[in-house]
């Protein structure tokens, strides 16, 4: 374990806090899997895939309701903000 220093004009115990390190990939969207299990428990994935079947295309239409839903809980406007995306663990989280 490693510590880090605390700032000393900060509230409370100014002693080191403990740092652990491991392997495992973090997402900065944990509230997001609320959401998933919502999604699951719910079977909107399954509706919409159902419903919106004839509208063809290369991806599940469930997924483009997915990626919307996380855009805008991370702040995102528009598709063009996809990349914000990226570079985080919630695409593994969401199964993408």
């Amino acid at each position: 374990m490693k510590g880090m220093n605390r700032r000393p004009h900060v509230q409370g115990d100014a002693a080191a806090i403990d740092v652990e390190l491991t392997d495992e990939v973090l997402t900065d969207g944990a509230g997001l899997s609320v959401l998933r299990a919502l999604w699951d428990k719910l079977e909107i994935g399954a509706y919409l895939d159902r419903e919106l079947a004839e509208a063809g295309g290369r991806y599940r239409p469930s997924l483009h309701a997915e990626q919307w839903i996380a855009l805008l809980a991370y702040g995102g406007g528009c598709m063009d903000h996809l990349p914000l995306l990226e570079s985080r663990g919630v695409r593994a989280m969401l199964g993408w």
